[in-house]
């Protein structure tokens, strides 16, 4: 496929672009559910009440309110998707059955990476793996499909599916738009991402931070995954 270098000139959206790549019509059809749900959790995102639930996930977290709505919103969607066989959340304890039991595709989720940084207006998102095994089958090259919806200034979205990986922005009209084709990484970056307590690090992760320094790469960290990566 041609590079699109002026989305404002092609508006390609998601699903055209999708098709335009060959993806297959079970997948193209439930990564656009999937950015379609987004739109829901933005929404739920924006009026939300920003309190506890009183409740804690499986790493011992407490559960913001909105953590719990966006993994139901995630569930339910992907339940009567038609192409979800299972879907195991950070939210819940164990691996959840969906739909009939003979469908295509397994899930693994953060429904809301970063909740805790809403609070301070940071961006959050939710990030998606697509698998055409069970999960926990070891041996298993599983995953077909991967994507990460950005919550900030802008509602984006990035996926793969195994034929590079793509940007799109929600626009005013509720389309996902074509941002940026084929994203690459540098070769050489200028920041660094990390958390954790630093008297907790290996002598080789304190020297392997010590080299980056060295080379003039700063540290810059929000505390949620999906805009540090971003």
């Amino acid at each position: 496929m041609a590079n699109i270098s002026d989305p404002t000139r092609y508006f390609v959206d998601l699903r055209r672009h999708m098709w335009m790549a060959g993806i297959e019509t079970e997948l193209r059809r439930l990564i656009w559910q999937i950015a379609v749900t987004g739109k829901y959790i933005s929404a739920k995102i924006h009026e939300s009440n920003r309190k506890l639930a009183g409740f804690r996930n499986i790493y011992g977290e407490e559960q913001l309110a909105l953590d719990r709505v966006a993994d139901e919103i995630l569930k339910n969607q992907l339940q009567f998707s038609g192409f979800v066989r299972e879907y195991a959340s950070e939210e819940q304890p164990e691996i959840l059955k969906c739909g009939k039991g003979d469908e295509k595709y397994f899930i693994t989720a953060d429904p809301l990476d970063g909740s805790s940084l809403v609070d301070t207006n940071l961006a959050i998102g939710t990030i998606i793996g697509i698998h055409r095994v069970p999960i926990i089958e070891e041996g298993q090259k599983s995953m077909c499909a991967a994507l990460y919806i950005t919550y900030g200034p802008l509602i984006t979205m990035v996926y793969t599916a195994g034929k590079g990986t793509h940007e799109f922005v929600l626009n005013r009209e509720g389309e996902y738009v074509l941002s940026e084709e084929n994203i690459r990484m540098k070769d050489k970056g200028s920041i660094y991402s990390i958390g954790g307590l630093r008297n907790e690090w290996t002598d080789a992760h304190a020297r392997y931070v010590a080299d980056l320094e060295s080379q003039g790469y700063k540290l810059r960290y929000s505390g949620g995954f999906v805009p540090d990566i971003n």
